[in-house]
């Protein structure tokens, strides 16, 4: 190891990764703005982002977004009005049956008009693959201060000290910024550029 490099650096620091699950489903159906707590003729977005509530239950199974994944028509028909749509859930914990029911305005669960054996199939969902992400990114620590992290040595500068954050495009450009402003500040730059 050359040894003009810090110790630390050569140590591997194990993070913690975040789970997500996710549920794709399609349907001939929309999703249904009872589901949002909106009036019937309310038109629900193609994509929803949410954010946790700051206080619930540490059960509780919070959606990230739900959003059209694809559109297709199934031959012969063309018709807008025969389109079938692919939803995609992202979650915390993995979503049942009842709340995908919920979604497009319906309850498992009722004893009312619905039959407690009625499946996803009688609802009109035609297809249903769930699947766990153990690792979907790693688990952001605000206490960590990720500007100080770029610099890993003198002159030495780690663009994706960001990685701790779900990884976008976003955060790389602001980590890259973060780099060029510690370069202007730098005397090693003033010596590049006379």
């Amino acid at each position: 190891m050359d040894p003009s490099i810090p110790a630390s650096i050569s140590t591997t620091e194990v993070r913690p990764y975040i789970e997500r699950h996710i549920a794709l489903f399609s349907t001939l159906q929309q999703l249904s703005p009872r589901y949002f707590n909106q009036s019937t003729n309310f038109t629900v977005p193609e994509t929803i982002l949410t954010a946790p509530a700051h206080f619930v239950a540490e059960d509780a199974n919070d959606i990230f977004g739900i959003m059209v994944a694809a559109r297709f028509s199934q031959p012969p028909s063309d018709f807008d009005d025969e389109l079938e749509y692919v939803y995609k859930i992202t979650s915390s914990k993995p979503i049942h049956n009842d709340e995908i029911a919920r979604l497009l305005g319906y309850n498992l669960d009722s004893t009312g008009n619905k039959s407690e054996s009625q499946t996803l199939d009688d609802l009109g969902v035609t297809w249903l693959h769930r699947q766990a992400w153990p690792h979907a990114y790693p688990q952001y620590n605000p206490e960590e201060p990720v500007r100080d992290s770029i610099e890993i040595a003198p002159d030495l500068f780690y663009t994706a000290a960001a990685e701790q954050t779900p990884s976008t495009m976003e955060m790389s450009c602001r980590m890259g910024k973060n780099v060029a402003e510690r370069l202007c500040d730098s005397k090693w730059l003033g010596e590049l550029i006379p």
